[in-house]
């Protein structure tokens, strides 16, 4: 953190139908100067032992603020994952307000990411949370779908705009399994609760055909492109990520 060794990289969340992506799902990478570039699992459970994730975690924020005022509207909204102490730390939704109202960017561009797991440990302060959040213009979506418990009057009660159906459930998928029967009855409960459903880990063209099928929006995965950094991220506007439409909707070649 003081020496400034960690970055931001932004992974396209990719409309299923189109290809085409105007938003992003900030992950944070640390470039070790020994070891390399470094994914989260290798730093981030070291860094919550060590009473530094929510200080990291306001970085992110702060950073991606300020890369959605360099990238301009093109960049609709970027999704930042909110960690299990920075969620209950009473200091996130004024750092957010904050970093916002430095950078001049709107609060609808920007979504934090909260996991099931997380609100469902204490459902009804989450619920005033996330209301405070709502009411702040933010975004916001249940990250991990599927792996939590929630009850379907749990969400009905989140003011939440979309979840994200964990990466657990898309990898292997087959048709006609029970697995893809769940996604199937979890894509159909967010349209009936009239939220947004986004499939994370979408790595294969039988995965994402199945979820384009069953009517699932969005999804995010190496099928289209892994995360980028932010100098690159605004190359990818308006550019088809595995899919071609004049081909009936054959998958391209990642460039």
């Amino acid at each position: 953190l003081e020496e400034k060794q960690f970055e931001v990289y932004y992974q396209p969340i990719v409309n299923l139908s189109s290809g085409r992506t105007d938003r992003f799902e900030a992950l944070v990478r640390w470039r070790h100067p020994e070891r390399g570039m470094l994914l989260p699992d290798e730093f981030l459970p070291l860094m919550d032992e060590a009473g530094l994730i929510v200080r990291l975690g306001h970085w992110i924020i702060d950073e991606v603020c300020r890369q959605l005022a360099q990238w301009g509207p093109g960049v609709v909204n970027v999704a930042v994952n909110v960690s299990d102490r920075e969620f209950w730390h009473q200091d996130l939704l004024p750092h957010v307000l904050r970093s916002l109202a430095r950078y001049d960017v709107t609060a609808d561009r920007l979504t934090l990411e909260i996991t099931e797991g997380v609100i469902m440990r204490r459902p009804e302060v989450a619920l005033r949370l996330l209301g405070d959040m709502h009411d702040a213009g933010l975004r916001l979506h249940i990250d991990d779908f599927g792996t939590g418990y929630s009850s379907l009057d749990s969400l009905h009660r989140f003011p939440v705009d979309a979840f994200k159906i964990d990466r657990s459930f898309i990898h292997g998928l087959t048709t006609g399994d029970r697995k893809s029967e769940l996604v199937r009855v979890i894509v159909a409960m967010g349209k009936a609760l009239g939220l947004a459903v986004v499939a994370e880990g979408v790595e294969t063209r039988d995965q994402l055909a199945f979820l384009r099928e069953i009517g699932c929006a969005t999804g995010q995965g190496f099928l289209f492109m892994p995360a980028v950094t932010g100098d690159h991220a605004p190359y990818l506007l308006g550019r088809v990520l595995g899919i071609d439409q004049s081909e009936g909707g054959a998958l391209l070649p990642v460039p």
